[in-house]
């Protein structure tokens, strides 16, 4: 009965301590909040067109959400997506988000795709990215192009 609980006590200590350090694992460089600026460019010649903070939460299951200020809340919903780690100290994540007009009205929603590379102290991360503005009846109807860079939001 000891010898037992004792492997179930090692599985449980090695299952915590993979979870604690899943932050500095290669796959989990990426997990936490990050504070990010972005870049809208111009997809043609790379102008920046708009820039504006918004904030990200990567969650270790392979999900996020962000929130950002560029457009009013009224108008559009937290972007909700999945993330994966690709390689070495890159990500890619995708988003989506619903969007409104000013009465309320449902108008359509924004997938947003992004390839990130994280520094190799996990602090850091730029990103490029595209954009598709889809109508209500899922016709897309805008493309855009963006670059983010992101700094990891701490306690301290």
């Amino acid at each position: 009965m000891n010898k037992i609980v004792n492997i179930l006590l090692l599985v449980l200590v090695i299952s915590v301590a993979h979870a604690a350090g899943q932050g500095n694992s290669p796959t989990g460089k990426i997990v936490g909040t990050w504070e990010v600026q972005v870049t809208v460019l111009n997809c043609l010649n790379q102008a920046p067109v708009a820039s504006f903070a918004a904030l990200a939460t990567f969650d270790s299951s392979g999900t996020l959400i962000v929130t950002e200020s560029g457009t009013p809340p009224s108008l559009k919903a937290p972007a909700h997506g999945v993330w994966a780690y690709v390689a070495g100290s890159s990500y890619k994540f995708r988003t989506r988000s619903f969007t409104f007009d000013a009465g309320g009205n449902f108008t359509g929603w924004i997938i947003i795709n992004n390839d990130v590379a994280v520094d190799h102290r996990g602090n850091r991360f730029n990103a490029v990215g595209s954009a598709g503005v889809f109508n209500a009846t899922g016709t897309q109807v805008f493309a855009g192009c963006s670059s983010l860079s992101g700094t990891r939001f701490t306690l301290w």
